[in-house]
């Protein structure tokens, strides 16, 4: 069982909360993940973009889209929303069906793509990015 995040998959999961913070919502969405992981600008997610001929670029937009702004008067704690939590976890079976220790910035965007709706889904569709092609191109097939 993976143990935690690796260093930048815990700074993204970090740059997640300060998106959601900046745009006054009390809880984290997949929408918010899917962006901070592309501001990462993570090598191994625009490797699997460009394989995949998807524009990183337009990936951003479609995810920006979805990015809603509260109030500015909501500064209470922070949750997380259904979609981003089922991320999480599908990322936590990413990395144990790997056997690797932590979770990776792959992991979180493979998490991602395991959802069927929410935000960070309705924009991976958008440019034509799913999860059987990303399996694909890493070589993978699903974690039991």
């Amino acid at each position: 069982m993976p143990e935690s995040y690796s260093r930048r998959a815990n700074a993204v999961l970090l740059q997640v909360r300060h998106i959601a913070l900046q745009l006054h919502v009390d809880f984290v969405d997949s929408s918010h993940m899917l962006y901070a992981l592309l501001q990462s600008r993570c090598v191994a997610i625009r490797r699997i973009l460009t394989a995949l001929q998807a524009s990183p670029d337009d990936l951003r937009r479609a995810a920006e889209k979805r990015l809603v702004a509260g109030p500015e008067s909501i500064r209470a704690g922070m949750g997380w929303a259904v979609k981003a939590m089922q991320a999480l976890y599908e990322a936590e079976a990413e990395a144990e069906a790997a056997r690797r220790r932590l979770i990776t910035t792959r992991d979180l965007f493979l998490g991602l793509l395991s959802g069927t709706r929410g935000g960070a889904a309705e924009a991976l569709k958008e440019v034509g990015v799913t999860l059987e092609a990303v399996r694909r191109v890493l070589g993978l097939s699903s974690p039991s």
